[in-house]
C-alpha cells in the first residue's frame, strides 16, 4: 500500500482506533498497530516498545480490569474481570498463545 495511504489509516486509526480500521481498509491488524505506535513516539519524542509486560495479582487488585492480547496474525483475546474475579487469567492468555 502506497506510504499515503497508511499514514491516512494510521491518522484514522488514532481518532477511532486500531481494530475498526484495520477491518474496514482491510489492512494487517499488526501492521498498523506498529505504524501507529511508531506515530505516537515521533510525536512525543519518546520511543514506544513492544515489549512484554507483566502484572502480578497484587497490581490488579481495586477496580475492574480488562487485558487484551494479539498476536501477529491478527487474532485476539479480550478479558473483563470483575474486581473479585478468581480467573487465572495467566493461564488463559498461555493457552491462546499456544493455540493462536
Amino acid at each position: 500500500m502506497p506510504a499515503e495511504l497508511w499514514a491516512k489509516a494510521v491518522a484514522l486509526a488514532r481518532a477511532s482506533g486500531t481494530y475498526p480500521i484495520a477491518r474496514a481498509v482491510r489492512v494487517d491488524y499488526a501492521s498498523l498497530a506498529r505504524r501507529v505506535a511508531e506515530a505516537v513516539g515521533e510525536q512525543t519524542g519518546r520511543p514506544t516498545s513492544t515489549a512484554f509486560v507483566e502484572l502480578r495479582g497484587a497490581d490488579l487488585v481495586g477496580g475492574a480490569t480488562v487485558i487484551e492480547v494479539s498476536d501477529v496474525d491478527g487474532a485476539r483475546l479480550t478479558i473483563r474481570l470483575p474486581a473479585s474475579s478468581q480467573l487465572d487469567a495467566t493461564a488463559l492468555v498461555g493457552a491462546f498463545r499456544r493455540h493462536a
